[in-house]
């Protein structure tokens, strides 16, 4: 669902707010399909990606938890990222726990579904504690943001050692940079000029 223009701005301006009310705007604001279009078309180095996050099991009063899932427009059928999230009330901000599926291809194109994830509980996934991020409310720029620790997120992907995540959340779009590195901090893969953009509605 698409929110008007009005709504987007009555979120964008809402105060900081802390526990668990955070975490319930947070999931609310996450929640949606998203598109990077607009940012392909401005820089060629950059696909066009789509991005669905649907909020899962409600009745769980140790979340939100949210299941996402990243995707070529050209192959929404093979999804390249899925992810579970837990969002859990920090002190200076939101905990966001990341999580891997214990067998992803059967739940692709979950965020379909009227349930999506049937079946699985929390119990079933594979957590990474080292790629958790803290997001933190900045007032100036009216959304969330976090960084992983330089080397906690191990990623072996293209001989990488580890993964670096920056991700910025407003009510409107997500800007997401994921960017792979080896044991001397160079950079093996991953956008060069900035995060992914994924702006929410476009799809």
């Amino acid at each position: 669902m698409r929110l008007s223009a009005p709504l987007l701005l009555l979120l964008a301006l809402a105060p900081c707010v802390h526990g668990e009310e955070a975490t319930e705007r947070l999931a609310s604001w996450m929640s949606g399909n998203y598109s990077s279009a607009s940012q392909s078309r401005e820089l060629h180095n950059y696909f066009n990606l789509n991005l669905h996050i649907v909020p899962i099991w409600p009745e769980r009063r140790d979340g939100p938890w949210l299941y996402t899932e990243h995707a070529s427009v050209k192959r929404p059928e093979r999804p390249f990222r899925q992810r579970v999230l837990r969002l859990q009330p920090a002190p200076t901000g939101v905990l966001l726990h990341l999580y891997e599926l214990p067998d992803p291809r059967r739940f692709a194109g979950a965020w379909r579904v009227k349930i999506p994830l049937n079946g699985l509980t929390p119990s079933d996934l594979l957590p990474r504690p080292g790629c958790n991020l803290l997001l933190t409310y900045d007032g100036q720029t009216q959304g969330y943001s976090g960084r992983t620790d330089a080397g906690s997120c191990a990623n072996r992907m293209y001989g990488a050692s580890y993964a670096q995540t920056d991700l910025e959340i407003y009510a409107d779009r997500i800007i997401r940079w994921t960017k792979g590195y080896d044991d001397q901090g160079r950079q093996l893969w991953g956008a060069a000029l900035g995060g992914y953009r994924f702006e929410k509605g476009r799809y």
